[in-house]
């Protein structure tokens, strides 16, 4: 009964992850991450805080992941009117996914975060 629409669901997913693709590759074609290097810029970053930026860099992925993770699990507990309008699941949802790829992408973030724990660990790099 429903293996129907199970497999409707798998090609509705399958359509919006080859559109998804395609979009970020189009993107990524002509995004910029970073403007020219100005030393007077540079010192002033790292005089303000390496260290603030690495924790933030470790604490927003945690967050923003642990956020997505718990309101899935509510819209699963709530059964098929999790998804109504009503509940308002759907659209902290959808106003908490933007918040894994606003101002870093969270797995990025997790690698800057490990690359300065390996520069501040006794060892560093030999560590692993």
């Amino acid at each position: 009964m429903f293996t129907g629409g199970r497999v409707f669901i798998t090609s509705i997913s399958t359509n919006y992850l080859q559109k998804a693709i395609v979009i970020a590759i189009r993107y990524s074609a002509v995004r910029r991450q970073f403007g020219p290097e100005n030393s007077s810029v540079q010192e002033i970053a790292a005089g303000r805080g390496i260290e603030v930026h690495a924790l933030s860099s470790a604490v927003k992925p945690v967050c923003g992941w642990g956020a997505r993770d718990g309101i899935q699990a509510a819209r699963d507990a709530c059964g098929r009117h999790g998804y109504l309008t009503a509940a308002g699941i759907c659209d902290l949802r959808n106003d908490n996914d933007a918040n894994c790829t606003y101002d870093g992408e969270n797995s990025l973030l997790l690698q800057q975060t490990s690359n300065w724990l390996l520069s501040v660990c006794p060892g560093g790099e030999n560590n692993i």
